[in-house]
């Protein structure tokens, strides 16, 4: 559990760092878009805490998966399996999930 709440802290401090950010963007600056970032943390906190929720992949990262996906199932030959995880940085169990997995 202890895992799960500094991975929710480290999301809402990341959160105001981009609210931060945006607001710089657009414009506004010094305290009032430090203030900006720390009240839209507080917001989504009193909203969201507590909760368990997911946070989609960006269709640009799904398509890149898809890409290495269908380059693994390609490349495989039988008995490379533990190459093709090194080579892409994933388990073997991985590996193996995505060569049985259905293709569209």
């Amino acid at each position: 559990m202890t895992n799960n709440k500094h991975l929710g802290s480290e999301l809402l401090r990341d959160f105001e760092d981009k609210a931060v950010q945006l607001a710089k963007e657009l414009g506004i600056t010094g305290e009032k878009a430090k203030e900006l970032g720390n009240r839209m943390r507080l917001m989504l906190s009193k909203d969201w805490g507590g909760q368990m929720i997911y946070v989609p992949m960006s269709e640009g990262k799904i398509a890149r998966r898809e890409e290495r996906n269908a380059a693994i199932r390609k490349e495989f030959t039988g008995d490379n399996v533990s190459d093709l995880a090194a080579k892409y940085d994933l388990s073997v169990h991985t590996i193996y999930k995505i060569i049985k997995a259905p293709t569209n």
